[in-house]
């Protein structure tokens, strides 16, 4: 009977664009872990060490590990791209693993969880893009994934302040452009770095042979800045049961009112970074609010629902 296996690896767990280091997967290095020569990007770590690494501390014979990250020539840039490749890895029962890269390393202790590695930055990035080639294996329903962790540095440990998820469907045989949009809850805190992994089947039926080919991974810097002006202020929960957090984005205060449905006003007030709208003292039902700036100009507009 097959079952899936989740590896908890422990390296693993605008208009303006950067691409960081090493993501254009030019350079490789070799390695062995349990008598298994290994290969990585330079800057990336694969799940296959984690899996042989894994594999050799068990005191009876679990898995099959197998390489699952290749160096391969079919890029999209350059000479050469990152190939993953899902394999089964299971001795005694069928265990499905996606071939999984990431450029970061995760550690856990007393304090907490760290990640070491990953990609450096001093601004929000709203996306991470990158240039693949997906395709599934035999049974041909798989998908593969890019995943990113916006990350900040603590006492207590590192600090996941913005994560983003998009699913790699098949590409026909030619390279694509893909891209992750990145959520923060808030948007006033700058992340340190950024944990970008790949993984070939994130599905709930990984097939073996699903290969993902990643290649020029790059930053978008500007696109953030051009939401925040488009739509400065982020009102959450909604619907809610009245009490509402409110973050504004913009580099002013700026003054939310929100109305009931036959026009009557319900709450006024200025919002300058985070702040909250209390209506509980309103009735269940929709209402409707208006942001304007100092100029008194309509910014933004949208519906609040209140559920009791």
């Amino acid at each position: 009977m097959k079952k899936v296996f989740t590896l908890v690896l422990s390296l693993l767990s605008v208009t303006s664009f950067a691409q960081i280091p090493a993501g254009n997967m030019e350079n490789w290095h070799n390695y062995t872990v349990d008598g298994q020569q290994l290969t990585a990007p330079d800057g990336w770590f694969g799940s296959d060490s984690a899996i042989f690494a894994f594999n050799a501390q068990l005191p009876f014979p679990l898995l099959s590990p197998q390489q699952q990250v290749f160096r391969s020539g079919t890029s999209h840039g350059g000479a050469y791209a990152a190939r993953l490749v899902t394999e089964n890895i299971g001795s005694i029962t069928d265990i499905i693993a996606g071939g999984t890269l990431s450029n970061a390393q995760v550690s856990f202790d007393q304090n907490g969880i760290t990640y070491t590695g990953g990609s450096a930055v001093t601004e929000l990035i709203p996306y991470v893009n990158a240039w693949v080639r997906y395709e599934a294996g035999s049974g041909g329903a798989d998908t593969a994934s890019i995943t990113v962790f916006a990350i900040v540095s603590g006492t207590m440990g590192d600090s996941i302040i913005g994560t983003g998820t998009s699913l790699i469907q098949e590409t026909n045989g030619q390279y694509a452009h893909i891209s992750c949009h990145v959520s923060y809850a808030d948007w006033s805190i700058t992340p340190e770095k950024l944990q970008i992994t790949f993984n070939s089947s994130a599905s709930s039926d990984p097939q073996v042979g699903s290969t993902l080919r990643v290649d020029d991974v790059e930053l978008a810097t500007l696109s953030v800045r051009q939401a925040a002006v488009a739509n400065p202020v982020k009102i959450y929960p909604n619907p809610s049961a009245g009490i509402m957090s409110v973050f504004n984005a913009a580099g002013e205060t700026l003054t939310l009112r929100a109305f009931a449905a036959n026009g009557q006003l319900v709450a006024e007030q200025q919002c300058s970074g985070n702040s909250l709208l209390d209506l509980t003292a309103q009735a269940a039902g929709l209402y409707f609010y208006t942001i304007t700036n100092t100029a008194g100009e309509t910014i933004q507009k949208g519906k609040l629902t209140i559920a009791k």
